[in-house]
């Protein structure tokens, strides 16, 4: 049975003046050789590296199954594999002292010799890679604690320990030895010595060597048929901790807005359109499936009492070739019963308490750390995926003793947007900034937002609609911009496109309401393609030509939104993406669009309609509404609440004097429902 070893600190006194080579040295630990658990795990490390190929070639094969590796480099192998070093980290790989020179630190004369040859390698990896070993493995394993010399005294006796007890650093055996070191060992005694079997919770001490890639390439791939995940050292000391890990496809995980969801590699993919979509080209999609390959409208939902929370993601080794710009997560904490878990505020509902920005590169894995905003209670957790990185759930981390807890969420409406960059949510970072989102939250429907970026009318992405979802209530159709400027099709080439694309949809979805956008503002109001006249206003007027045959032909359930009457030239960033101020304000007017079709009934159960008057004159803001609004709240686009005042009758004016120039978000509540308006400040 493998003991969890802990640090034990017996005294560590600093003299007046802090220098630290004047600590007292009487310190002890026992370095860590494994941990208790039941769970198929072990941590293999590799010592001695960087060696310019092996160690990339090593990580590649935890990769390849499904896990990761520790490193114990030494400092002055780092100088010209800086890149490689790099590359490992962002790989998700973890990285540990094993000094600078190498040297039996027991044998350095004075306390500063030793300081330096620990020390130094942490400032070498701070400064160069922004990253802290946490883990150190002594040169021969010799921390010093059993003396040199039969003369040794206490204090020499530990002086590492008070060196990695000061740093924080935690000290690592093995109770696993590859016996690799020399270059004459053969793969198959590195395998012999490891065995088929290792206990749970070993940690295994190998080097870099050629035999011992070698002997790697046979053994953990068997090791993982035989049900064994490999982890780092840090993430082994976590389970034994007793960390409670969720795996990514535990059904008390609700995943929203992928619909194509799987498992690979213990990692949980989460797709928003059909495996056989991405094997297929451009010219037949009318997209690139790589673009198709992101996170835009996904959502992971999870309720659990712990007081924090580990979400644990990758970057798909799969995204962009071309770096995309960056992206950040939301993160939601919301406070609603299992019996209610619609969030209620519009506002909560779409700026996050907190976001995480994506440093990209592919197939990083990362770590979003989470304290609950009331301990003790339960809490729904709501993450909110960025816009063109393809994210892979890994799986989450609770405190131990906590758990999730599962609960039967309440059926919503099923909304697909449809659509290119624009509606995809080019020049927004996050899914929580983009208008579908936006008018999904306010509508308290269930998201697909299936854009993508550069996308033209697809005849491919009809028949996903028409067959790979049993039920749509509304869609939004805002396609052509890139028909029209990219590309240089003609009208007759997009009414034949957009004619088949709607034919195809409503074959399984006769019931759907779908809601046509002409063209949105845009500076290019002629075609920039050579050879092209075509206008922006030509093109707009093939959707309503196409929606007015429809509905004379008996189609109840299409409508049409003119897209200039939702969004500006004010709204846009550079030719044709909005703002995120600019999808704010679109969303708003489009919320307010579509439910002027919705029935009586559908109607009553929405938030609660207001129309809002600035008065630029006084200074003031007219709010006009059918009900008695009780309570007023203004707040800026980061969620920060500025005004927050009670009404009592209708048509009341607020003072905003107090605002500086620019948008504001304007919540009221009456009768305990919620409406939310965005208003500009000039």
């Amino acid at each position: 049975m493998i003991k969890i070893y802990k640090v034990v600190l017996v005294l560590v006194l600093m003299l007046a003046n802090n220098s630290f080579c004047e600590i007292i040295y009487g310190s002890t630990i026992t370095p860590i050789k494994g941990i208790n658990t039941e769970k198929k795990v072990v941590a293999f490390t590799f010592d001695d590296g960087p060696d310019a190929t092996l160690e990339s070639e090593i990580a590649k094969v935890f990769e390849d199954n499904g896990g990761h590796a520790t490193f114990f480099n030494i400092g002055r192998k780092v100088a010209g594999n800086e890149d490689l070093i790099r590359e490992i980290i962002a790989r998700g790989h973890q990285f540990g002292n094993h000094s600078m020179t190498h040297t039996r630190l027991p044998d350095l004369d004075t306390n500063q010799e030793i300081k330096d040859d620990i020390i130094v390698f942490q400032e070498l990896y701070e400064t160069t890679f922004n990253y802290t070993p946490k883990v150190f493995r002594a040169p021969f394993l010799d921390y010093g604690q059993t003396g040199k010399a039969n003369d040794v005294t206490p204090e020499e006796d530990n002086r590492v320990s008070a060196i990695l007890l000061d740093q924080n650093l935690i000290p690592i055996n093995a109770n696993i030895y590859a016996g690799d070191p020399s270059m004459e060992t053969t793969p198959q005694q590195v395998i012999d010595k490891i065995t088929y079997s290792p206990e749970n919770g070993s940690i295994i001490l190998c080097h870099e060597r050629t035999h011992t890639l070698e002997a790697m390439k046979i053994l953990i791939p068997k090791l993982k048929r035989l049900g064994y995940s490999f982890v780092t050292v840090s993430e082994l000391l976590e389970i034994g901790k007793g960390v409670v890990s969720i795996d990514p496809d535990d059904s008390r995980i609700k995943i929203h807005g992928a619909k194509f969801t799987k498992i690979v590699d213990d990692e949980l993919i989460m797709h928003r359109h059909t495996d056989e979509m991405y094997e297929g080209s451009t010219p037949i999609l009318r997209f690139n499936p790589e673009k198709a390959k992101s996170s835009t409208g996904i959502s992971i939902r999870f309720k659990t009492k712990s007081p924090t929370v580990k979400v644990n993601l990758r970057i798909s080794k799969e995204t962009f070739k071309k770096k995309p710009a960056g992206g950040f997560i939301g993160i939601f904490q919301d406070l609603n019963s299992i019996s209610n878990p619609i969030h209620t505020s519009p506002v909560e509902a779409i700026i996050p308490n907190d976001t995480y920005d994506i440093s990209y590169e592919k197939g990083k894995a990362f770590t979003i750390d989470i304290v609950s905003g009331n301990v003790g209670e339960l809490v729904e957790y709501k993450i909110t995926l960025p816009i063109f990185i393809d994210i892979n759930l890994v799986g989450l981390e609770l405190e131990s003793g906590s758990d999730l807890v599962d609960y039967t969420e309440v059926a919503k409406p099923i909304y697909v947007a449809y659509g290119n960059s624009i509606t995809h949510g080019r020049a927004q970072k996050g899914t929580n900034e983009t208008y579908p989102y936006l008018i999904s939250e306010w509508m308290n429907w269930e998201l697909y937002n299936i854009a993508v970026g550069g996308g033209k009318t697809s005849k491919v992405m009809s028949e996903m609609i028409r067959d790979e979802f049993t039920h749509i209530d509304y869609m939004t159709v805002l396609i052509g911009y890139n028909d029209y400027a990219g590309g240089g099709e003609s009208t007759a080439t997009y009414t034949a496109n957009y004619t088949e694309f709607l034919e195809i949809a409503r074959t399984n979805h006769p019931n759907t309401k779908i809601y046509c956008l002409t063209l949105t503002a845009t500076t290019n109001t002629t075609s920039p393609e050579e050879d092209s006249d075509v206008t922006a206003e030509e093109f707009r007027q093939v959707v309503r030509d196409i929606v007015a045959a429809r509905q004379s032909a008996g189609d109840s359930n299409i409508f049409l939104i003119e897209g200039e009457d939702i969004s500006t030239i004010e709204d846009l960033k550079k030719q044709v993406h909005f703002t995120v101020e600019g999808a704010l304000r679109v969303a708003d007017k489009l919320y307010l669009e579509m439910n002027k079709t919705l029935s009586t009934e559908t109607i009553k159960n929405k938030k609660v309609g207001i129309n809002i008057y600035p008065n630029p004159a006084t200074d003031t803001l007219i709010i006009d509404s059918k009900s008695g609004i009780e309570n007023v709240k203004v707040s800026d686009l980061s969620g920060k609440k500025i005004i927050d005042m009670n009404l009592i009758k209708n048509n009341r004016s607020i003072d905003i004097s107090s605002l500086k120039a620019g948008t504001y978000i304007l919540s009221t509540t009456s009768n305990y429902k919620t409406s939310t308006v965005s208003f500009i400040k000039k």
